[in-house]
């Protein structure tokens, strides 16, 4: 195992398994066997043990009550993947830091993972690497604007900027009372949108 992985103690190595099993077996309530996806059925008691062993992450599954089909899961995962990271990055398509144009690298949580935020549209914004290290910063603010997709950054200097996905088909796509529907969230209260000006470029992260 050394050799092939470089890991030196089985504790240490991270595995993906696909287990199912009801709350109150989890909770120790009754004994009914729990699922391996892709194994069959399992003794109770070691479901537990994998369920309480390392780094496990719970999602939970909502079935329906009359045939006992899945019908949707929590969105608990660290990462963000698969086709949210794609449609992120679509709404996005640029770097939503203060006056960057670059590509986009990373895909941040607004609200941080380790305090409570979820990995969802919502909570998530396109970064390149030098805004989300400068995101990480203890003297930068970044929060989503009230009631819009607006996202406002708080420098160490003060300054206080804001930016809006652009339109999907680009900038001026829509009609005018879309247009107009844009500035207003851009404009409100004292923020500003993060575009660049005329005697201006985009800053390179």
């Amino acid at each position: 195992m050394e050799r092939l992985t470089s890991i030196t103690k089985p504790k240490d190595l991270k595995v993906h398994l696909n287990l199912v099993m009801t709350e109150t077996t989890l909770l120790g309530l009754d004994d009914k066997p729990g699922q391996l996806l892709g194994l069959g059925p399992i003794p109770p008691a070691v479901g537990r043990l994998i369920a309480a062993t390392g780094d496990t992450w719970v999602k939970r599954v909502f079935t329906d009550p009359v045939d006992g089909t899945a019908l949707v899961t929590d969105t608990r995962r660290r990462r963000f993947r698969g086709p949210l990271r794609d449609l992120i990055v679509a709404r996005d398509e640029q770097c939503r830091g203060p006056q960057c144009l670059t590509r986009i690298h990373d895909i941040d949580h607004l609200i941080e993972h380790a305090k409570g935020g979820h990995t969802t549209l919502g909570n998530g914004q396109g970064l390149s690497k030098g805004c989300h290290t400068m995101r990480d910063r203890p003297d930068v603010t970044v929060a989503r604007v009230p009631e819009s997709n607006a996202i406002s950054w708080t420098l160490p200097s003060g300054a206080t900027t804001t930016s809006l996905p652009p339109p999907v088909l680009g900038y001026g796509a829509g009609d005018r009372r879309e247009v107009r529907a844009r500035k207003r969230l851009a404009q409100r209260g004292s923020l500003v949108p993060a575009a660049p000006g005329p005697n201006r470029g985009p800053l390179r992260c």
